[in-house]
């Protein structure tokens, strides 16, 4: 004998595929925002590695032109060559050399938005002895 569904069933099955499609709904209502908030996490995370790449640069060749190779640097804004293995892992951008008279202005400035802006030191430099009589 083969029970043949009787409209109560049909349209419990109807009830069952609303309930499923209802959850679903809200399921994709509730990870949307989460997914989103995760990229944007993401995005900020990567742009904080790139941005401390740039400052332990920055700090680096700050520290070896208060040593001493401030000497060789012309007065006026230029680029500045860096190296180490670091850089290859900073997104597009340009270093640059800013030397007065008393200071010395170390800044790395990316391209694009995004990468926790310009890293910059300011180097005093050392005065002339003598000259504070």
């Amino acid at each position: 004998m083969v029970n043949k569904p009787t409209i109560h069933h049909r349209s419990q099955r109807g009830i069952v595929a609303a309930d499923l499609a209802i959850a679903l709904g809200i399921i994709a209502l509730v990870i949307a925002p989460l997914t989103h908030s995760w990229v944007k996490e993401q995005q900020v995370m990567s742009g904080l590695y790139k941005r401390s790449i740039a400052v332990q640069i920055v700090d680096g060749e700050a520290e070896i032109l208060a040593a001493g190779e401030w000497v060789e640097l012309p007065i006026g804004s230029h680029p500045y060559a860096v190296a180490g293995t670091a850089v290859k892992n900073l997104p597009g951008g340009k270093f640059i050399a800013t030397r007065t008279t008393d200071s010395i202005k170390l800044e790395w400035v990316p391209t694009k938005r995004g990468y926790g802006g310009p890293v910059v030191r300011l180097i005093k430099l050392p005065t002339a002895k003598g000259s504070d009589q």
